[in-house]
């Protein structure tokens, strides 16, 4: 959090150090801090899948299902990683349809793979 926070004092624009406060502060229990710091990464850059991932986990672990499949719906669109849906911070709804029908790719168009 600390390197984060060093980060946006000499660039208060860094949306991804934004981002990380964001998540930190959530990992902590700070939620509304959490939510100021992303909704100003999500101000400087919305598009950034990278920002995008950091924003579903925050509503992931502040159990807001509703603002985490949205928010992971939009990054998945722009870039699909893999390796973003192991995250644990995505535990907390990883079990539920709704993560299972956001993070599944469509291969029909894709069968017969030859």
């Amino acid at each position: 959090l600390t390197i984060a926070q060093q980060t946006i004092e000499a660039n208060s624009n860094d949306a991804r150090a934004l981002s990380f406060v964001g998540l930190f502060h959530s990992r902590l229990g700070n939620f509304s801090d959490g939510e100021t710091a992303m909704n100003r990464a999500m101000q400087i850059d919305s598009t950034s899948p990278d920002i995008l991932y950091r924003s579903a986990e925050l509503y992931s672990i502040q159990s807001d299902t509703q603002k985490a499949y949205i928010a992971l719906a939009h990054a998945l669109r722009r870039k699909y990683d893999f390796a973003e849906l192991l995250n644990l911070d995505f535990s907390f709804i990883a079990r539920e349809p709704e993560f299972l029908s956001a993070v599944t790719r469509k291969f029909e168009d894709q069968w017969p793979i030859k």
